[in-house]
């Protein structure tokens, strides 16, 4: 029985991290466009009462962005306090790159620890991190080479149990 327990709280767990993913974006002003996101991410039948528990959740509130729309976003607010007693890797929300840098998305309050974790690996292909609270900005030392620098931090963070 605790093992049907502890799948159901994983499962939950792995909605409540794409609906975080989601909503950092600041692209979705709707429930429904979340809930069609959602749908496309391996939840065929979720609700759109279970999308707004989840929105309820993580303290996501509706703000208006750079082009005036208001999007859900996530309360500063509303983050939880930094958990020691967590891995550092269970704290990933996404990592994402572009022709010119990587970024890895956090959650509230581990960027930093992540950016230093980076800077001491010392490697040739990273030529800067940056860190907010939760956001590393990590520069490549040649642009042509950030799609393999994206691919061995993912590589990295999403199997290490131990950062």
């Amino acid at each position: 029985m605790a093992n049907k327990i502890e799948t159901l709280w994983e499962k939950e767990q792995r909605k409540l991290a794409l609906c975080r993913k989601l909503v950092v974006s600041q692209r979705y002003s709707s429930q429904e466009e979340i809930r069609s996101e959602m749908i496309r991410g391996g939840y065929p039948g979720i609700s759109q009462s279970t999308v707004s528990r989840l929105l309820k959740a993580l303290g996501v509130m509706k703000v208006q962005n750079a082009k005036g729309k208001k999007v859900y976003s996530l309360n500063a607010l509303h983050h939880p306090a930094p958990c020691i007693s967590e891995p550092l890797s269970a704290m990933l929300i996404d990592v994402e790159h572009n022709d010119n840098f990587v970024l890895i998305h956090m959650n509230s309050g581990y960027a930093k620890a992540m950016a230093r974790i980076i800077d001491l690996c010392a490697w040739p292909a990273v030529l800067g991190v940056i860190a907010s609270s939760n956001v590393v900005w990590v520069a490549p030392r040649d642009t042509r080479y950030v799609a393999q620098l994206h691919q061995r931090l993912k590589a990295l963070l999403e199997t290490s149990s131990a950062l």
